[in-house]
């Protein structure tokens, strides 16, 4: 029947997309469903069309001569503008390939026996015994399984020496396919026999070759389709559903890895070469090359989070894929749940309190987005104080100016302090800004080890005042692990599960009610803690 209701999950089965996929969808109101009893619930009829308009849209933009990818592009413009532009995130990994240390043996026309101590698809250093006189020259590179005849540029040649050798960089002319697959191969072979000196036991080693091949498979695949994409050999939506797969597999391969090597400084090790591998495509991304260089020195800034929260790729090629993947991934649907989550404690808090003088006060405040979307709120009958403090001063200036509308209704102050310092001097800095109704922080406390978010938690009860609310969000690691962040983005974060964060809770101020309450956002993996001060005079 048509009008037959759906779940969630028979909806993703028949859509036959991801959940998470799906969530977004919902979030944006892109898909037509409506919420039953709290779940959401959808008509297959509904669906249908909702199948067909988009087909119809997908087919006429062909027929006009754009590929898919111009069609979703024009689509995701068409939603809403972003709040971000291109100029402000930073800039991608231009490279073709990465460049690799390795040691091979070249024989160069002439005579010249040298060696290969850096290799790349398009160069090669090269460290030779003897000065080589010619620009253009033809060679020999000997790889362990067979040799490749190079056609190289020398493109430095002045007097760079090196323990009595001269070393040269060299640009590879016109190499054939095979013979850059077999330099693929080799770099990674290279990087995966640096892999396994990081660690001397043997069981170690055979877990970390076993992760080595499936990222070797995984990274020749991605390469393959790279290629398909600048020359449109693969329709737009079956790449991205390959560039899923293919990475949902190997972060699948290096959570295993993890829960089987669990020394850290080695993790550490491979995940760095991991990157050095992956990093000319998958850097391709803007919004994941910025939240791998961390421009502002830390992870998780304001222009980063606002890319999350957009939830809109910037990138083209394999670059659109990765900015995708990431935008759809659990972590990046939590954040934006976390964000509307917190909106909505806020409203109902500002329009719903009784008192008529409100303080509210967040803590690493970042782009404020949540506060922006309060817009339209009632603040009628009531004189609110919102202190906005972060130790980064662009993301208060972003704030500033994201909240010019907001300023008629309610008195917004800019601090520009680190929260370290205000657990260390808690006193000073009490007596500096005063005490709150409301004090809250959502994107902290996973940064902060247990010693300092103890502290943390003590300066916010201490600040509140009779009957305050101190509200922080925190990943549920026994709900989810952000692999993807981590292993590509460098990201780290204090893993820590419920039980874990109310220990810790119970430990860090003698301020704290028995009313502790504990709620969720949508996807489950971020829980909010509201604590009471339980002061009462």
């Amino acid at each position: 029947m048509e009008d037959r209701l759906m779940t969630l999950d028979e909806a993703v089965d028949y859509l036959r997309v991801t959940k998470s996929n799906l969530y977004k969808l919902l979030q944006k109101g892109s898909i037509p469903a409506s919420k039953v009893g709290g779940l959401w619930r959808f008509k297959k009829g509904q669906l249908n069309k909702w199948l067909d308009e988009r087909m119809i849209r997908y087919n006429k933009g062909l027929e006009n001569g754009a590929t898919i990818d111009k069609v979703m592009a024009n689509e995701r413009e068409d939603r809403s503008s972003r709040s971000i532009t291109i100029d402000k995130i930073g800039k991608i990994d231009v490279r073709n390939s990465p460049r690799i240390s390795v040691e091979f043996p070249i024989e160069i026309d002439g005579g010249v026996t040298a060696s290969v101590t850096n290799l790349s698809e398009t160069g090669i250093s090269i460290l030779s015994p003897i000065r080589i006189k010619r620009n253009r020259a033809s060679g020999v590179l000997k790889f362990p399984q067979r040799s490749v005849n190079l056609d190289i540029d020398i493109i430095r040649n002045g007097p760079n020496k090196l323990d009595d050798k001269y070393l040269y960089g060299a640009k590879i002319l016109n190499a054939k396919h095979d013979t850059i697959l077999m330099i693929q191969q080799n770099m990674i072979n290279a990087v995966i026999k640096d892999a396994l000196k990081i660690n001397k036991d043997k069981n170690v080693k055979e877990y970390i070759l076993k992760f080595y091949r499936y990222f070797k498979k995984y990274l020749l695949e991605v390469i393959e389709l790279s290629d398909k994409i600048e020359k449109s050999e693969i329709v737009d939506i079956e790449g991205q559903k390959l560039f899923n797969r293919l990475t949902d597999d190997i972060m699948k391969r290096a959570g295993e890895l993890e829960l089987t090597v669990t020394h850290k400084l080695t993790i550490k090790k491979i995940k760095k070469l991991f990157r050095s591998l992956v990093s000319c495509w998958i850097y391709k991304s803007y919004i994941v090359k910025r939240a791998y260089d961390k421009p502002r020195g830390y992870p998780g800034d304001h222009v980063t989070i606002e890319l999350v929260y957009d939830n809109k790729p910037h990138s083209s090629g394999i670059g659109l894929y990765a900015d995708r993947y990431f935008l759809q991934e659990n972590y990046a649907i939590a954040v934006r749940n976390r964000k509307d989550k917190m909106r909505y404690i806020l409203k109902n808090f500002i329009e719903n309190h009784e008192k008529y003088n409100l303080r509210i006060l967040n803590l690493a405040c970042g782009s404020s987005r949540e506060v922006k979307e309060l817009n339209p709120i009632d603040t009628s009958n009531k004189k609110i104080y919102f202190g906005l403090l972060d130790h980064d001063d662009e993301a208060l200036d972003f704030s500033k100016k994201s909240l010019k509308e907001l300023a008629s209704q309610i008195d917004f102050d800019f601090i520009n302090e680190d929260i370290l310092d205000l657990c260390r001097n808690r006193e000073n800095y009490i007596t500096k800004l005063g005490k709150y109704d409301f004090i809250y922080s959502i994107g902290l406390a996973d940064y902060l080890p247990d010693r300092l978010l103890k502290g943390f938690i003590g300066f916010c009860m201490d600040s509140l005042l009779p009957k305050g609310r101190f509200i922080f969000a925190h990943k549920d690691i026994s709900i989810y692990k952000p692999l993807p962040p981590n292993w590509f983005c460098d990201w780290n974060f204090y893993s820590r599960t419920e039980e874990q964060l109310q220990k810790l809770i119970n430990e860090s101020s003698d301020n704290i009610s028995d009313n502790i309450s504990l709620d969720r956002e949508e996807s489950n993996h971020i829980i909010f803690f509201d604590l009471e001060h339980k002061q009462t005079i």
